[in-house]
């Protein structure tokens, strides 16, 4: 009885010391974000061989449309065919890379990401398209590798219903000439009025108190485009058209000004802030990443965030500016 208790505290011992190992080191945390941009950089340069390096020989991927591909050499064969023409035009960005240490030498990762300009395989949602993927990571010879790779399209969250939609009450049939008199407005539902809180005449300034421009956000199109109207009053001006797209749930930007700018921009509201993301691409080739994030302040004001990404691609703060209503504007 003595040698079974000693020998059971013996097992409870190195399932502690074991469960100590899992305790992650900040050179995993980098090694792990340094493999997450190395995926994203072979995905940049189409180059299937380099992003196939990043499994194990015998990894897997399971991507968003089910297809699964077994062994390293497959992965690389895959994403060959894919390269030349579906994914020939793509970038793909990461955005938020979190990990979980099952023990020294296993994670779970967590990956999101977005894609822009590929085309859509059949069955595939219509690009621009963002997700997460889930990573299984093994470290082999003091580097970390994917060894299993789950990837999953992603939409905005929605609450669950509490119950089948209420049938329409039987109604009559309008007579003829009276369909368009009768017809209920094109844009009435919430989600066309998430953004609302942008209307109105603003005097838009920066952090340091400097009179920046003046903004003017109007509803037109029956009520379902907002129209904006930006100038600094000193040469520059701008206007974007924003609509939200229900058949995908998101809204949608398109701004442009008087130096040849398009900048194009989809996102949806988090968290009561409109986010909203895209991209540009420089003459020379370079893309650059953008997300303005507009945030409703307790006073009435609105907080712009315009975030955009360096060399590095790292995100840096391009203008960070405070609308307030302008005396005498239109509320």
């Amino acid at each position: 009885m003595a040698m079974t208790i000693k020998v059971r505290v013996a097992g409870l011992l190195s399932g502690l010391l074991l469960a100590a190992g899992a305790v992650a080191t900040p050179q995993d945390d980098v090694a792990i974000r340094q493999l997450e941009s190395q995926q994203a950089a072979a995905w940049n340069a189409h180059d299937a061989a380099a992003y196939a390096a990043l499994f194990t020989e015998q990894g897997d991927v399971v991507n968003v449309l089910g297809w699964w591909w077994q062994g390293r050499a497959t992965i690389q064969a895959r994403l060959d065919d894919a390269f030349a023409w579906v994914f020939r035009d793509s970038t793909l960005a990461v955005t938020d890379v979190q990990a979980r240490y099952l023990d020294a030498r296993t994670a779970i990762v967590h990956v999101r990401w977005t894609l822009d300009g590929a085309k859509a395989p059949p069955g595939a949602p219509a690009p621009p398209r963002e997700g997460i993927q889930l990573q299984l990571l093994r470290k082999l010879g003091g580097r970390w590798m994917i060894e299993s790779f789950q990837n999953t399209n992603g939409v905005p969250e929605r609450p669950f219903p509490k119950g089948p939609p209420p049938m329409p009450a039987p109604a009559e049939v309008p007579a003829a000439g009276a369909v368009a008199a009768t017809a209920a407005p094109a844009c009435e539902a919430q989600a066309f009025h998430e953004f609302d809180f942008w209307l109105g005449e603003w005097d838009v300034h920066a952090q340091d108190g400097r009179l920046a421009g003046s903004n003017a956000i109007t509803r037109e199109q029956g009520g379902c485009v907002l129209h904006e109207r930006y100038t600094t009053g000193r040469g520059y001006s701008g206007e974007s058209l924003n609509i939200y797209d229900a058949g995908r749930r998101r809204w949608h930007q398109s701004w442009v000004d008087d130096t040849g700018l398009l900048l194009v921009l989809e996102g949806e509201l988090r968290t009561g802030s409109m986010v909203m993301e895209g991209q540009t691409t420089a003459g020379d080739g370079k893309v650059t990443r953008h997300r303005i994030t507009w945030t409703p302040n307790a006073d009435g004001s609105v907080r712009q965030h315009w975030e955009s990404t360096d060399a590095q691609g790292n995100w840096t703060t391009a203008f960070d500016g405070r609308y307030t209503r302008r005396q005498g504007g239109r509320g």
